[in-house]
């Protein structure tokens, strides 16, 4: 067996046929393999961002999040579902859609609202994906700096430590909130 890229003349079958599979792994794959097609992200990222409304199956939804964190910036067209992934009680979710919109950067700055609350709600265990992606959104950011100075001070593990002041040091002169 030879796998090759994916192309756009593979959408149709990827849509028409996998994505309806009544397989979920089979739907799972063809949700990871839409990921390759960067070049049609106008088609390809509100399948995905569609492949995650409510009622959706978990893996399904995980599978297309992944897929959306490398098209990065190219991905803002999902944000709001991004968001709402986010403000899951679900670790698995929130920490899939915090990757994706970390890969984002900039662009996702109306998450740093859903992520600051997250940052307060998760479990130590969970958050790191969420400091990282407050780094990645960079300066804007800012408003997480008091959040991240207070589990600055909570946090004992050298490495959660370097985390979040490595990400303090990318919100720039906005991470004076920081300090006490």
């Amino acid at each position: 067996l030879v796998l090759t890229p994916l192309t756009v003349s593979d959408l149709p079958t990827i849509c028409d046929q996998l994505l309806k599979h009544k397989d979920m792994e089979a739907r799972v794959q063809a949700a990871r393999a839409l990921g390759q097609l960067k070049t049609e992200k106008t088609k390809v990222v509100p399948l995905l961002k569609d492949l995650c409304k409510a009622g959706t199956d978990k893996p399904l939804c995980l599978a297309a999040m992944g897929s959306l964190s490398l098209f990065g910036p190219d991905a803002e067209p999902a944000l709001d579902m991004l968001i709402e992934g986010i403000k899951s009680k679900d670790p698995e979710v929130r920490q899939a859609a915090s990757f994706a919109v970390g890969r984002m950067g900039a662009k996702a700055k109306a998450a740093i609202p859903a992520l600051t609350a997250a940052l307060k709600e998760t479990e130590k265990g969970g958050r790191d994906t969420i400091i990282v992606a407050l780094g990645e959104i960079g300066p804007d950011a800012k408003e997480a700096a008091s959040t991240l100075g207070k589990l600055l001070v909570e946090e004992k593990e050298g490495g959660g430590r370097l985390q979040i002041i490595s990400t303090l040091g990318k919100l720039g002169s906005g991470a004076r909130a920081a300090v006490p």
